[in-house]
């Protein structure tokens, strides 16, 4: 596999997401292509948006899709999305799950000059073509082979579709593993691509939404209700790290439980229930160790991993980023939350070597010297009072049991994690109503209550998507920092940092909200009369001569 052309530039068809690729092949306008483009951004995209843009298209994609689990070529699942019109376009797509990148592709689903028989036979009939100097090719058509000779069959199927070319691979080990190094230049994001190449701000009625809250009495399947737990990881820090010991907890139980060793992850996740959700303080570095045992799903986002979905043994399990949720310090919390008896340990990371590990006998008097700054006396002193409050763990003046100690420490770390996020968990539901386990950020958490509270209350306010917002995104400017009067100042006081916060709410206070749908404005009347009665910055009411 290689994403570079000759020259050792991106090749253009993935400057693209693989929809609107497959968009293009169909041969659909490039109008209706650009729609697409707009709202489906991102390289991995979600059913039940390209149903709605489809529909607005007059579009109707018969979708086959096949299953995961290897079975035989009738694992396929056929859905219609789309327009339902009769006079829609049509297009066959067919959905690949790529277990690598664990994305959804789609390609456009032709028929290929391949027969079914070469398809099965291919081996045995390129074999004969070389020995009897024929071209490859010739053998696409053969439906049957007597003796030395290969023949077509009149009134046989002579083609297949794409979909089954790519199980008939997929079945038989035919792709592939790539690595994450092949792809990372290319763009997750096509928005800056999107913005870029707006030909026309002409915008469809989807991409301007009333403001809805979801019906609470909305049916759901019943489901097994979650499990919960919090856990954390201790990993070797020398060349690849490697973990060695695991602490969980579940919600509602004192009880914590440890696994120690080369194997503990996968004992772990064997002792997970079905449909747990776990929640890790940095997930993006825990996951690191969950990675091999097959993530399903994963949610990334400003450089943090906010959720994974693995499937292991047949069991759905979710893991969470409460980093996300309380951006600070595990070290933190018990001054935030108000956590008595309770303080982050002191843990000689890079002490704890494999070798070491396997040994399980550690030099009190050296734990701290591997540190990126050793130990001061006082470290010292706290790390053997540590040792002596754990039963069984001092072995004698100088030697510690290391897997004790470990497993101390680890404790802790869940112990303020369960505890602190517990706590702010019944602050949420307590203060706001909101359950914080239904939401992965505090951003997420923070819209869910402005649009219960605040934008769903406000008369015609609407939610932009598309072009719509992406123009609109093009006012929107990053923060800035300066001195007085913009200048250059040598100071030999000290200085006091005043950071202006809520910036964003307090405009909103005094500027309002805009309301409505856009109104475009027609190229022949962007002229000197109109831009001279659009009111001004700052301005809160129209004015006789400025009243746009």
């Amino acid at each position: 596999f290689s994403s570079l052309n000759v020259n050792k530039l991106v090749r253009p068809e993935l400057n693209m997401n693989c929809l609107v690729y497959a968009l293009k092949q169909a041969k659909i306008d490039d109008k209706i292509i650009d729609l697409y483009r707009v709202h489906c951004i991102s390289r991995y995209q979600k059913i039940k948006l390209i149903d709605e843009v489809s529909k607005s298209c007059n579009i109707r994609i018969q979708v086959k899709s096949g299953e995961l689990v290897r079975k035989c070529h009738a694992n396929t699942i056929m859905k219609s999305i789309g327009s339902i019109s009769k006079d829609a376009i049509e297009i066959n797509l067919f959905l690949y799950r790529d277990t690598n990148m664990k994305g959804d592709h789609y390609f456009l689903d032709i028929d290929l000059p391949i027969t079914p028989f070469y398809l099965k036979n291919r081996e045995e009939l390129n074999k004969y073509a070389l020995e009897n100097n024929l071209s490859i090719d010739n053998m696409f058509d053969k439906q049957r082979k007597k003796g030395n000779n290969c023949y077509t069959k009149p009134g046989a199927k002579d083609t297949i579709k794409f979909s089954e070319l790519i199980l008939y691979i997929r079945d038989h080990n035919g792709f592939k593993s790539y690595s994450l190094s092949d792809v990372l230049h290319l763009p997750s994001d096509l928005s800056d691509y999107v913005s870029n190449n707006l030909e026309s701000l002409e915008y469809l009625d989807y991409e301007v939404k009333d403001i809805k809250l979801e019906s609470k009495n909305k049916k759901f399947k019943q489901k097994i209700l979650p499990t919960y737990y919090y856990a954390d990881f201790e990993a070797s820090t020398q060349r690849i790290h490697q973990a060695y010991c695991v602490s969980y907890s579940k919600r509602n139980s004192n009880q914590i439980c440890n696994k120690y060793g080369n194997k503990c992850v996968e004992e772990f996740l064997n002792e997970l229930n079905n449909n747990s959700v776990i929640y890790f303080h940095n997930l993006k570095y825990d996951s690191c160790f969950l990675a091999e045992y097959g993530i399903n799903k994963c949610i990334k986002k400003d450089g943090k991993t906010m959720k994974i979905n693995l499937i292991y043994n047949k069991k759905k399990i979710t893991f969470k980023d409460s980093y996300s949720m309380i951006s600070t310090a595990l070290n933190q919390f018990p001054k935030m939350f108000g956590l008595r008896n309770l303080q982050k340990e002191l843990y000689p990371y890079n002490y704890y070597t494999q070798e070491r590990i396997q040994n399980n006998i550690g030099t009190i008097s050296e734990a701290g010297e591997y540190e990126i700054q050793k130990w001061t006396e006082a470290e010292y002193k706290l790390f053997n009072e540590n040792i002596y409050k754990i039963e069984s763990c001092k072995i004698d003046e100088n030697h510690f049991n290391m897997m004790l100690y470990c497993k101390l420490y680890c404790n802790q770390d869940v112990r303020i994690l369960k505890e602190g996020h517990t706590q702010f968990r019944i602050d949420n539901l307590s203060s706001l109503n909101i359950d914080v386990d239904k939401f992965i950020s505090i951003s997420a958490l923070a819209y869910n209550y402005f649009t219960t509270h605040v934008y769903s209350k406000i008369k015609d306010l609407k939610q932009y998507s598309g072009k719509v917002r992406e123009y609109i995104q093009g006012t929107v400017y990053g923060g800035r920092c300066m001195t007085r009067d913009n200048k250059k100042w040598h100071v030999r006081d000290e200085l006091y940092d005043y950071d202006a916060c809520s910036l964003y709410p307090s405009a909103i206070h005094r500027l309002k909200l805009a309301t409505g749908k856009p109104i475009l404005i027609p190229k022949n009347l962007l002229n000197s009369t109109i831009l001279n009665h659009i009111m001004l910055e700052q301005r809160l009411e129209p004015t006789n001569e400025r009243y746009i």
